[in-house]
């Protein structure tokens, strides 16, 4: 009697290929799909820090007229407006200080604002 080699047939091998295919197949996109949604969180997370520092640096300019501005940063747009209202019921007039940054497609990753009275 002849005895069976040690080891796995052509036909065992080509099946494992052909699940761990099936099984990739599905994985991989859904993966890509992550790791770009992970990447817009990462810029939006930035974007937003951004937002949050020239907010604070136009804060403390001097002096703080009503404008509009547009700057770049990375492959950003930075939009910071500045606009005067007055509060209601006073004779008070309070500047609205706004930054907005949007991508290369124009969608908004962050936007801050704060009021600011100056003083007369």
């Amino acid at each position: 009697m002849r005895s069976r080699a040690a080891g796995y047939s052509l036909f065992e091998v080509l099946l494992a290929f052909a699940i761990m295919a099936m099984i990739l197949s599905v994985l991989l996109p859904r993966q890509t799909d992550m790791l770009s949604r992970i990447r817009n969180i990462e810029d939006r997370a930035l974007a937003q820090d951004f937002a949050m520092s020239r907010l604070a640096l136009l804060s403390i300019a001097v002096p703080l007229l009503p404008a509009t501005t547009t700057d770049s940063y990375r492959a950003w747009t930075v939009i910071e407006n500045i606009e005067s209202s007055v509060i209601h019921d006073t004779d008070l007039i309070a500047l609205i200080l706004q930054v907005t940054i949007q991508d290369q497609r124009g969608t908004v990753l962050a936007k801050v604002q704060t009021q600011v009275i100056p003083d007369r």
